[in-house]
């Protein structure tokens, strides 16, 4: 007969290579966790002034050169019809945004955002991260407005208040 020490040790062993086989596939798989900074994301727009950026938008396209009399009388009137279901940027495609700032460390970036805002502007840390010299960089954006000329005001101000090199960038609703 097996003596009862080594028949509890081979069941011991046969334990850990059961729990071994079970868990280490889970920890060793090369998927790392992710975790978001909830001060890194923008807070979502306020759907009044997107329809009233959307508005400024279609008419701005109305009043440009290359727009004919034609092509007014076919776009329907947007306060007559109810609001799409499905809210997108597309309105926003020629619009402006202005890039404050770059910093390789996001927490920098963040107390940039916090400050902008209490002068009042609608700053935000961009989505898409640049590389440089190896190291990330996250942009503090402002924005995003539809006229150039309501850009070049801001850039003035950010210029002015806090003396930064601003500048003016399209907006990309994918990118930033």
């Amino acid at each position: 007969m097996i003596d009862s020490g080594l028949k509890q040790r081979l069941v011991g062993a046969a334990v850990l290579i059961a729990l071994a086989v079970l868990f280490l596939p889970a920890i060793l798989d090369g998927r790392k966790a992710q975790y978001f900074d909830e001060a890194l994301i923008p807070p979502r727009p306020d759907d009044a002034k997107l329809e009233k950026l959307a508005q400024q938008l279609a008419e701005n396209i109305r009043q440009s050169p290359s727009t004919t009399k034609t092509a007014d009388k076919e776009m329907p009137d947007t306060k007559k019809q109810p609001p799409p279901q499905r809210k997108d940027h597309t309105a926003l495609k020629n619009a402006y945004i202005i890039q404050v700032a770059s910093f390789a460390d996001k927490i920098n970036a963040v107390n940039m955002v916090n400050t902008l805002k209490k002068q009042g502007f609608n700053a935000f840390v961009g989505r898409e991260k640049v590389k440089r010299k190896g190291k990330l960089l996250s942009r503090v954006l402002i924005g995003p407005v539809i006229k150039r000329s309501e850009a070049d005001k801001i850039m003035q101000k950010i210029k002015k208040n806090n003396k930064l090199n601003a500048s003016i960038v399209v907006f990309d609703p994918r990118k930033h």
